[in-house]
Order: structure tokens, then sequence, then C-alpha cells
């Protein structure tokens, strides 16, 4: 145990990756970037930390901007709901905390979107609490290390390997442990090719000796994918489009959309779906003049999209169905989800 924590911290002193959110203390900029970088690689996620921190440099800022401008900030970063929770979390610091972030375990824990992960990776860095970390990474680093085949997508697994990194955990320097071994998993110990030559702590390695590599972590389940068709309907007016606010109960929540038709399966004639969104041309017999297609993955979804582009006379209304008439000259100021994104960006100049 003491080789490991020594080997894996001298390691990391020399090798560990430099980034803004380690060169400081404040636990605010550590907090953002530990959400920020939840199911994002670095290289995606230093841009929009940098962006972030600038736009909201302190809790008071991020607890005080609309809703709007935050989500467009975190345009095209995707799992929007870690930006709700920042916003509901520093809204309830600056009530509850004065505009300070809290120091006592209990007060952290109790912030919307903060769980054991993000918990432990905050209170070790910012304030050196003896509270181990436990993500991808480290699953990976401490079931080769200890050729472990628990797996680690059952509640039993997930409990036996918390229990284990708090176990190894360097009491006296847990987040510079933390960081060290999430760094190992990341440039080292990687799922794929792992470079164990060049690992620190391979001498106490179980499974380079069992040769078990690629055999850990185990998982017991299979993930299901489910395939979905989303036929959306650029509606363009003049020099409007037609966009509307996604529900609260949806995966790109508060964020614009196109009028959507979503289903199971692919759908031959896309015209004919504009009567199920209910809008009404009268006697207009319409026509699109261009259809795009692309494919959005998400953990246990594949999107896949239809953008088609008709424009419509000027007489037709569609407020009456909640749309929004937004000027293309300001779609840009306006958060959709990445792949509508990249269609505007790339068709609407």
């Amino acid at each position: 145990m003491t080789y490991f924590r020594q080997a894996l911290i001298e390691w990391y002193e020399l090798n560990g990756r430099r980034l803004p959110w380690r060169e400081t203390n404040d636990p605010y900029k550590i907090w953002i970037s530990e959400v920020i970088l939840q199911q994002t690689q670095v290289i995606q996620g230093l841009d929009y930390y940098l962006r972030f921190i600038e736009r909201y440099p302190d809790v008071k800022a991020l607890a005080a901007s609309p809703e709007g401008d935050l989500l467009l900030i975190w345009q095209g970063l995707g799992y929007y709901s870690r930006a709700h929770n920042l916003h509901k979390a520093a809204q309830s610091i600056v009530q509850y905390h004065s505009g300070v972030f809290p120091k006592a375990v209990e007060d952290v824990s109790k912030l919307k979107g903060i769980g054991p992960y993000t918990l432990a990776a905050i209170m070790s860095i910012a304030y050196n609490e003896p509270l181990a970390v436990v993500d991808g990474n480290v699953y990976r680093v401490l079931s080769r290390v200890l050729d472990i085949d628990v797996p680690i997508d059952t509640s039993m697994g997930q409990k036996a390997f918390r229990a284990l990194a708090q176990e190894l955990l360097d009491p006296q320097y847990p987040g510079i442990y933390n960081q060290g071994i999430m760094d190992l998993g990341a440039m080292i110990c990687t799922p794929k090719s792992p470079k164990c030559d060049e690992c620190p702590i391979q001498k106490v390695c179980k499974c380079v000796h069992s040769h078990t590599i690629t055999l850990r972590p185990v998982k017991a389940k299979k993930m299901i994918v489910k395939e979905q068709y989303l036929d959306f309907f650029l509606l363009i007016q003049g020099e409007y489009i037609w966009g509307e606010k996604r529900g609260k109960q949806s995966i790109w929540k508060g964020l614009y959309q196109f009028p959507l038709h979503l289903s199971d399966r692919a759908h031959p004639a896309p015209l004919s779906l504009l009567r199920d969104l209910k809008i009404n041309t009268g006697e207009e017999e319409l026509k699109i003049s261009h259809s795009y297609t692309t494919t959005h993955r998400l953990t246990h979804r594949l999107l896949n999209i239809n953008i088609h582009t008709i424009h419509l006379p000027e007489h037709i209304d569609l407020s009456y169905l909640g749309l929004e008439a937004i000027p293309i000259s300001r779609h840009s100021e306006y958060a959709f989800p990445k792949p509508l994104r990249e269609f505007l960006d790339k068709n609407l100049k």
C-alpha cells in the first residue's frame, strides 16, 4: 500500500496533466471543472471551462445568470442536466451560504447535482478531506492492479470498489492522490492498449503478471442502445425561422429546436408528418427544399436525425402552436442541441 501511494504520487507530480483548475484550490473552479468533465474528455472540456469561468468567475455571477445565457455557454457540451444543476446549486449557495462555497461535507453534499464522485473531488482537492474519488478511471486501475473480477456495474461491485478506493487513499495528500489515480487511468492504464511499460505501479500490478489486463474491469450487463428517428422541420418564413423551447422532461431541456416528429421507425413520407404536428397551412401545398440526415449518439440511444427545410408563405402564422419566430440574423443567440446548431451554422449564415 505504501509503495502504491508513493509511486503514484511521485509519477503524478512529474507527469500529471497541467490544467488550469489544478493551479488553484478555489472550490468553485474545481467544482465547475469536475462537472464539465463528467461525460466529457479533457481536450473538449478545457475550452468550455475557460469560457465558463470568464463568463461566470464566481458563484454569484453564475446564480444571477438567466438560464438561456447559461445554456448558450453550455451549448454543444451535452448532458444539459449538468448545467441546470449547476445553476440551481449556485442559487442555493447564494441563498443559504451568502455566496461562499461551503466547506462542510454535509453542506456540499446537499447541493444539486453533486454526487459521491464530485463531492470527493471537490473536498479532497480544495480542502484536503480524505475522500476517495471513484470513476471509470479508478475502477479500471484498481481492478487491474488487484486483478478483481467483481463486475463494476453491480451494487455489490460498486460498494466493494468504493471501500477499496477509500482504503488505498493517501490520507495525508488525498487531493494529489485522487488526481494521480485519475490521470494514471486516463494516460497510462487506458481501456485499450494500456502502456504497462510506462506504468509507475507495474511492479505491484497483478494483472501484468497474470496476463489478464484485457479482461479487467468486468461488466455484468451489456448496454442496450435504442434507436429513434427524429424528423425536424426547419420552417423558414422570410427573415425568420420557427422554433420552440424543449420542455422540462427532455434530454435537451430548455434548448430550442425546430418542430419535431419523434418515432421508433423511419418514415418514408416526411411531409405527411406535418399533420401530426398540427401545422395548418390552409390550402397551401408545401414542398421540402432540402433534407439533411445525420446521426447523434447518446449513452443509451442512437438518434437518426432528418432535418427538412420548408419555406412558408408570409401569411401563415404558427404562433398558435407555441412556436417562436426567431430572426435568422440572431439564431446564434439561441441555444440549440449540437446537431441542430451544427446544421444552422452551416446552412443559415
